[in-house]
């Protein structure tokens, strides 16, 4: 459980509706006590804004349980506000009557627009229950009533939101894709971040990290003051504020704002803010990058690097492993897992992978320049003892990742010298064993143990 000092309020701070409720439940799950606490208080007040009486309850609950079993807290959960939940219950009971009727009768009047917006209203009220399958299920059906292309993207910013929640990732990305063909897409810039971000977010969630990097740097040409690639204007622009939401309106040709997909985006704009973004950004290009497509995608393009400027930490681990810098690189990203990368929702889940992707890349490139590495030296260069530091490298050797063999005895990593080309009078000689690199460090590791 992480234990640093992590602001509970700050963090919050930066997100509403949905998407801060799922993730102060989230920090509650994996948080020390105290912090659990604090961000249980905080759903709480937060779904009390809502409609969502069942959600509000199972929080409540859990902070009267987590008050019982840590009594040292000196917690004081109050109970269900049964007044609320009553009448929350029995004014959504009659807005549902009031929607399904509504609904009747557009599609009595057989009009196209009036059903659309019935659908997205029951979808709405839906969401704002808690009730992810039900909302799912009316803003597909919004779908057949599009008469638009601005319907269309709406409908599919809908389903994605709805869609992340549930992690579905395939229909998040199949409605990405429908959406980016529209032309109110591809027309503003900030519908097209949120889209890019949306689909970084699913193929982070697939633990595919080359892709998600791409689209999470993508976002850089679409968000407010992104910096240019142009080499006659190199110098990047200031950062937007950390914590700003990534959708800002979604707007007809014309300029003219339809006020449905509007409140749609404004919905949407919480479930990653621009600072998450560049954090992931960095992280899965970190992850899933080569060093030359590192050098290409991020610090050669100065948008790129003025987007990871929004989470400052993150650009410093790029800017650190780029600079052979290794040893603070890694340093800096354990001391992020453990204050607050392993608490947030998407990034839990996959942080060890990423963290042993970064490793093994910055082993690869710590020995690319020589001949013999001192395994001591290595070693603390890594944090780590030598046992582990061989077991590393004998894997990357297995994995063809390494070029070089292991003098366990002598503690050095030795490249083999470059063969020359056998000539035709050494045809008869017996031939190399096909997986030298595998043999070698299978020995190692008899070796080691």
């Amino acid at each position: 459980m992480a234990t640093l000092e992590f602001d509970i309020d700050a963090y919050a701070a930066k997100y509403s509706g949905h998407p801060k409720v799922s993730r102060l439940e989230f920090i509650a799950t994996h948080a020390a006590p105290s912090l659990a606490a604090d961000a249980l208080r905080l759903a709480i007040a937060e779904v009390k804004l809502s409609k969502d009486t069942l959600k509000y309850k199972t929080l409540v609950s859990r902070l009267a349980s987590l008050a019982a079993a840590h009594p040292d807290l000196g917690l004081t959960p109050g109970a269900v506000d049964e007044a609320w939940v009553a009448t929350t219950d029995a004014a959504a009971s009659a807005a549902h009557e009031r929607l399904e009727a509504d609904l009747v009768t557009h599609k009595a009047n057989q009009i196209k627009e009036s059903i659309r917006n019935g659908h997205n209203d029951l979808g709405d009220f839906f969401y704002d229950r808690g009730k992810l399958d039900a909302a799912l299920g009316s803003y597909l059906k919004s779908r057949d009533y599009c008469t638009a292309s601005v319907h269309v993207v709406e409908m599919c910013l809908n389903v994605v939101r709805v869609s992340l929640e549930m992690t579905e990732y395939l229909r998040v990305e199949s409605h990405v894709s429908k959406a980016e063909h529209g032309p109110e897409a591809t027309s503003d810039p900030a519908t097209l971040a949120t889209l890019k971000a949306y689909s970084g977010i699913a193929f982070l969630g697939k633990a595919n990290f080359k892709d998600a990097a791409k689209r999470f740097l993508e976002m850089a040409h679409h968000l407010p003051d992104g910096a240019s690639d142009d080499p006659e204007n190199p110098t990047p622009p200031a950062p937007p504020a950390p914590g700003l939401g990534i959708v800002r309106r979604m707007s007809q040709s014309g300029g003219v704002v339809d006020a449905a997909a509007a409140a749609a985006a404004r919905r949407g704009a919480s479930v990653v803010v621009a600072e998450d973004a560049a954090v992931y950004a960095g992280l899965c290009a970190l992850a899933g990058f080569t060093r030359g497509e590192l050098q290409e995608e991020v610090v050669g393009r100065p948008a790129a690097m003025n987007f990871l400027g929004i989470a400052p930490g993150v650009r410093g681990m790029v800017a650190d492993f780029m600079a052979g810098d290794y040893s603070r690189c890694l340093r800096a990203l354990g001391r992020a897992v453990e204050s607050s990368f392993s608490l947030d929702i998407y990034l839990r889940e996959h942080i060890e992978a990423i963290q042993a992707s970064i490793k093994s890349k910055a082993m690869v490139q710590y020995l690319a320049p020589y001949q013999a590495a001192d395994l001591g030296k290595m070693a603390a260069v890594f944090d780590t003892d030598s046992k582990t530091l061989q077991h590393a490298l004998a894997d990357l050797i297995a994995a063809g990742k390494i070029p070089m063999k292991l003098d366990v005895h002598a503690g050095l990593a030795l490249r083999p010298p470059t063969r020359k080309p056998a000539s035709s009078s050494s045809s008869s000689a017996r031939p190399e064993p096909l997986d030298k690199a595998a043999a070698s460090a299978r020995a190692v590791m008899r070796d080691v143990e």
